[in-house]
């Protein structure tokens, strides 16, 4: 459990708990604790509190926020309640029988105690609900949650659509937004949770399935913060909305909300390749890459790859990234056409001799140092390459 509001929680639970287990032992002795219980009571709300806590826990029904209780909530709640119950059940089968501790324990008790558990752990975390739609008048719903992020006028927009449409397949149960200005904002009764660095703790505690960024497409930067911080809080959900006039004019449906695509992260179209080209000066040739182990060097083997060169020659003196490109690429392209090879291309002689015995075409020289400024430092070595 984390937080102050779990913590609320977890005590208004244990409260809950104990007066169940009271109320179950007056209903049986027509409202009254026979004294021979009254001792042991404590130690019997202990067990059953600890048993139940920890069920719930395990279901991390304490790291959720209950404005936003759907039905798979409460199935949760009833499968941490019934076996915690169950468990407590089977502890007094089998003790009251062996201990004098359990001697005579009502089985009737056990039931009223678990139904009754499940009334009021129930209650409480539906008021919560009832409190946010009637008394805050703030929607709910059943449907998968998503978090939006912009609080702009195309999160505004998207908001009103989602809330409005009868066919929407998502909630929207809150907003973050990178502007200061933005924050405790809210847009038709859906409020800013934070920023983006808040991401991954709202998804978190909200159960958020989805995320759909409502950005305008300038805002690269943050889309592709956005987009990186939602993939490593564990969403495979990720999409984009059209462009904020095309909302704005009626034109656009929640059909169009779209997947992410490589035009939202980089701000700008992306270079178009001119693939006959390519093929025209790679297709049926020696192909030599240098540094082919690199991050720059192995994307233009796979790319190479593809054009069907006659030889594709991965050169580099990192064999751990040869050996790793190597059976990468053999699993989608002829063995034969691929060549290994483990050289430093500073070697001079290596290197000559190299390209005597293979004759390549075409050589994309990709081995090199990254940091220039560091290299600046040292460029006796960096002139090596």
């Amino acid at each position: 459990m984390r937080g102050r509001k779990a913590i609320v929680f977890g005590l208004a639970d244990i409260a809950l708990i104990a007066l169940g287990l009271w109320l179950a032992f007056l209903l049986r002795f027509d409202g009254t604790l026979p004294l021979e219980y009254q001792g042991r009571f404590l130690y019997y709300f202990l067990i059953l509190a600890a048993l139940n806590i920890a069920a719930l826990s395990s279901n991390r029904l304490y790291s959720f926020s209950w404005e936003f209780v759907s039905l798979r909530e409460l199935n949760k709640l009833f499968l941490s309640v019934t076996y915690a119950n169950a468990v407590f059940a089977i502890i007094v089968f089998i003790a009251r029988e062996n201990t004098a501790f359990f001697a005579g324990f009502p089985r009737s008790v056990i039931f009223i105690t678990y139904f009754l558990n499940l009334i009021f752990l129930g209650a409480i975390r539906i008021a919560k609900r009832v409190w946010h739609e009637i008394v805050k008048k703030g929607p709910v719903s059943d449907a998968p949650r998503a978090l939006i992020v912009g609080a702009g006028p195309e999160g505004e927009q998207l908001i009103r659509v989602l809330l409005k449409s009868d066919k929407a397949q998502i909630f929207p149960i809150g907003i973050v937004d990178h502007r200061p200005e933005k924050q405790g904002v809210t847009l038709h009764g859906i409020r800013v949770l934070g920023t983006v660095l808040n991401l991954p703790k709202i998804v978190k505690d909200n159960n958020v399935e989805h995320v759909i960024i409502a950005l305008a497409s300038a805002e690269a930067d943050v889309i592709k913060n956005a987009t990186k911080t939602a993939r490593e809080a564990g969403i495979k959900d990720i999409k984009i909305i059209p462009e904020t006039h095309e909302l704005l004019s009626g034109r656009v449906s929640l059909a169009d909300v779209r997947e992410i695509e490589i035009e939202d992260l980089l701000g700008r179209n992306p270079a178009k390749l001119e693939t006959e080209k390519i093929a025209e000066f790679v297709k049926d040739k020696i192909v030599l890459v240098t540094g082919a182990a690199g991050s720059i060097g192995s994307e233009i083997a796979r790319q190479v790859a593809g054009f069907q060169p006659k030889k594709l020659i991965l050169l580099d003196f990192n064999e751990s990234g040869v050996y790793d490109l190597h059976m990468e690429l053999i699993r989608s392209y002829p063995v034969e056409m691929l060549q290994p090879v483990i050289a430093n291309i500073s070697d001079r002689s290596k290197i000559f001799s190299l390209v005597k015995n293979w004759k390549p075409d075409v050589i994309f020289h990709a081995a090199a140092y990254k940091h220039v400024p560091l290299m600046e430092e040292y460029p006796e070595e960096a002139v090596q390459t």
